[in-house]
C-alpha cells in the first residue's frame, strides 16, 4: 500500500513540476525570434531644432532590417555606457537605415531625467525612447530584463543574432553579411 501510495504522489509531483516548467516565461537567446516590441508615444525634444514627435516604433516596423535594440537606465551606468557607444559607433561609421537601426529604450522613473541624459550625452534623440508604467513592465517580462539590462542585435527576419554584442562584435557582424 506504501508503495502504490508512493507511486502515486511521485507521479502527481511530476505532473506538477511538468505543468511549472511549461508556464516558465521565455527568455529571449541568440537564434530565437524576438518578442514583439512597441514602444512611443515619443513626445518632443525641447534642445531639438527640427520636432521629433514620433507616434510609437516597433520591431515590426522594422523587420527586413538589422535592428539594435538596448534596453538602459540612468542608474545602471553599464547600460548607460554601452547606449553611448551604439549611437557613436553608428553615427561614426555613417551607417544608415539599410544597413543597421538603433532602437534604445529608456526605463528611467523619470522622462525629464531621460531627456536630460539624452542631451548631455549627445545621443540621437530619433533613436532613443523611453518608457514607464505597464509597458516598461510588459517589455521586461517579454524581455527577461529582471536578469539585468541587456542589448540585442536582431537579425532581418526578426531573429536575436547576438547578445549584449561589443562595438567590435558589430563590426564583424555587419562586415561578415555585406
Amino acid at each position: 500500500m506504501k508503495k502504490t501510495m508512493s507511486v502515486i504522489v511521485g507521479f502527481i509531483a511530476l505532473i506538477v513540476l511538468g505543468s511549472a516548467a511549461a508556464r516558465s516565461e521565455y527568455a529571449p537567446v541568440d537564434g530565437y525570434r524576438a518578442p514583439a516590441l512597441t514602444v512611443g508615444p515619443s513626445a518632443s525634444f525641447v534642445s531639438s531644432p527640427v520636432s521629433i514627435d514620433r507616434f510609437s516604433s516597433s520591431l515590426s516596423d522594422r523587420e527586413g532590417h538589422y535592428v539594435l535594440l538596448n534596453f538602459w537606465t540612468a542608474s545602471d551606468a553599464d547600460s548607460r555606457l554601452r547606449n553611448a557607444d551604439y549611437d557613436r559607433f553608428l553615427a561614426d561609421n555613417n551607417l544608415n537605415q539599410d544597413s543597421i537601426e538603433l532602437l534604445s529604450v529608456n526605463f528611467d522613473r523619470s522622462e525629464r531625467l531621460f531627456r536630460e541624459i539624452v542631451r548631455r550625452d549627445r545621443l540621437n534623440e530619433a533613436s532613443q525612447f523611453h518608457v514607464d508604467g505597464a509597458n516598461a513592465t510588459q517589455i521586461f517580462s517579454d524581455y527577461a530584463l529582471d536578469m539585468g539590462l541587456r542589448s540585442f542585435l536582431i537579425d532581418r527576419s526578426g531573429r536575436i543574432v547576438a547578445t549584449n554584442p561589443t562595438v567590435a562584435d558589430l563590426t564583424k557582424i555587419l562586415s561578415d553579411r555585406s
